[in-house]
């Protein structure tokens, strides 16, 4: 199986590669059944990818309704391991809260496939921490995450009172935020300030 990439993925590759061990130097031993091959604008690379795990580190469920099952054959057809889960919610925070409970509903449904984050709250809302609290304190949600600083049309002070304390529990809870922040975009799809 062949699979071209682009640039921004080979550099991932190569560094799945390091954290697999994968060792593509010695292609006498080498008897690969599914390659990738990375363009750039100057080479071509292929990579043994049936030696590699991947990791999708950033991935969203954008409904309530999303189907679960076509998630994990994705990643099955693939050869993604986990995936870090959260849900993503323009609509309110009670859409955010229901797309929490689906990612926490993966979770249960599929522990070694999915890595919840959480993310079903707004980020300048005195109430926020608690809900943060209240819900890391259940042990499902493994991060915090994708936060909204700055993109997508949305642009607040990555240190005010909500977000710090958000840090803080966070912190004493030994968990990761994955926060998204576009610097100098001047995309009408992604602008940045």
């Amino acid at each position: 199986m062949q699979a071209s990439i682009n640039c921004c993925a080979f550099i991932a590759l190569l560094g799945l590669c390091v954290l697999s061990g994968c060792d593509n130097t010695d292609s006498d031993n080498a008897t690969p059944s599914t390659t990738t091959t990375v363009q750039s604008t100057s080479t071509t690379t292929t990579i043994a990818t049936n030696t590699l795990s991947f990791l999708d580190i950033h991935s969203h469920i954008f409904r309530e309704d999303q189907n679960l099952q076509k998630i994990v054959t994705c990643m099955q057809e693939n050869g993604i391991e986990k995936i870090c889960l959260s849900g993503f919610s323009y609509r309110s925070v009670v859409s955010g809260v229901a797309l929490d409970d689906k990612i926490e509903q993966a979770y249960n449904e599929y522990p070694d496939l999915f890595i919840p984050f959480l993310r079903g709250f707004d980020l300048q809302d005195t109430a926020a921490p608690s809900y943060v609290r209240e819900k890391l304190a259940q042990k499902k949600f493994k991060g915090i995450g994708e936060l909204i600083i700055n993109g997508h049309g949305i642009a607040i002070a990555a240190d005010n009172k909500v977000l710090m304390e958000i840090y803080r529990i966070a912190g004493e809870c030994a968990v990761p935020v994955l926060i998204h922040m576009t610097i100098g975009s001047n995309s009408e799809n992604e602008p940045g300030r």
